[in-house]
């Protein structure tokens, strides 16, 4: 499986975007046990001329051989929460 991070505009649309590997390509999910916390971090670069204005921050997992996305709940993705691009 592969992590994605999403910034989200009013319209659903992403303005930008990270995907990769657990943990920097060092806890591919394989590895994984039950129970098991993995912290993660993921920087999302904003291209400079993206609109100034409230942002939605989502995250969620695909498979690598399909991209299927894993639910959580009755979504396939999580909102954090709002970044502010000024």
């Amino acid at each position: 499986y592969k992590v994605f991070v999403h910034l989200l505009d009013s319209n659903n649309r992403v303005v930008a975007q990270r995907d990769g590997e657990p943990v920097s390509d060092t806890r591919i999910t394989t590895t994984w046990r039950a129970g098991e916390i993995i912290t993660d971090n993921y920087g999302v670069f904003v291209e400079p001329g993206t609109l100034p204005g409230d942002y939605r921050l989502a995250i969620g997992m695909y498979r690598a051989d399909n991209v299927a996305r894993l639910l959580i709940g009755e979504s396939d993705h999580l909102i954090l929460g709002t970044v502010q691009v000024k």
